[in-house]
């Protein structure tokens, strides 16, 4: 928590070169300031399961790969996420979840996430939730280059007893501008599995959902975004599959359009 904490701010543009916390305990960062890179090298940033948030007033850069409990990124312009972002697995409850948000343009090319989570039969009632994922430019567009996907981990749990769940996290983007992503499986939800599923137990996959976009497409023009959803199993329970859902706001014929591809079975809410 707070015990072990880094909370810093700066009123100049500000270069994140370590951070470093203590193994195997959960510390929370906080940093503010104008504009923000993290550009360590090599292992700088040892944050295991920490809680990360970062308050620019600027664009934020990350140049260097993150793995940690949960990041939210919010209040700044511009965001452009070069290098990986993993949240951390969980065995004891919920994996972490990605935030970014700001009034710029938002640039993702690298892969982007959530741990899984893994719940052991207790007993009780057991839960396994994986952190969901959310993108919001409320100035600009969403873009993501070939390396630039978005999934959240897989939940598992053992329902040998009581009345148990598993679910997955969600994918959620909202943009003033258009929204083109070109990677495969550019959006993916994970499995949700309920082992040793019984009557009264469930298991959900994730939505994945764009809120506002003026088009959503991979390219542009009619390509389409790839998207990938999980397999909700619950044994004798009860699954519930999760559902795309995408509103545009754009022009007339392509120019609002909704482009969308999927390799596996797809349910459109």
């Amino acid at each position: 928590g707070d015990a072990g904490g880094i909370f810093v701010q700066s009123g100049e543009a500000l270069t994140v070169g370590t951070l470093n916390t203590a193994d195997a305990t959960s510390q929370n960062i906080t940093i503010a300031g104008t504009a923000i890179t993290l550009a360590g090298d090599g292992g700088a940033y040892a944050l295991d399961s920490d809680v990360v948030t970062i308050n620019p007033t600027g664009a934020f850069t990350l140049s260097q790969a993150l793995n940690l409990g949960s990041l939210s990124v919010s209040g700044g312009t511009t965001i452009t996420i070069s290098n990986a972002i993993t949240t951390a697995n969980s065995t004891t409850g919920a994996s972490g979840g990605i935030s970014l948000s700001g009034s710029g343009a938002v640039a993702l090319n690298a892969a982007l996430a959530t741990g899984t989570s893994n719940i052991a039969e207790s007993g009780g009632a057991d839960t396994a939730t994986t952190g969901s994922i959310s993108v919001t430019s409320t100035g600009g567009a969403i873009t993501g280059n070939a390396s630039g996907t978005l999934t959240t981990g897989a939940a598992t749990v053992d329902g040998t007893t009581n009345n148990d769940s598993a679910t997955s996290g969600t994918v959620t983007l909202n943009a003033s501008g258009a929204i083109e992503l070109v990677a495969a499986d550019a959006l993916k939800v994970g499995n949700a599995t309920v082992t040793n599923g019984n009557a009264g137990d469930t298991a959900t996959t994730g939505n994945i959902t764009v809120s506002s976009a003026d088009k959503l497409s991979s390219n542009g023009a009619s390509g389409q975004v790839d998207v990938s959803f999980g397999t909700a199993s619950a044994g004798t329970g009860t699954p519930a599959a999760g559902k795309l859902n995408v509103t545009t706001d754009g022009g007339v014929g392509d120019a609002g359009g909704i482009f969308v591809q999927s390799g596996e079975a797809l349910t459109v809410g």
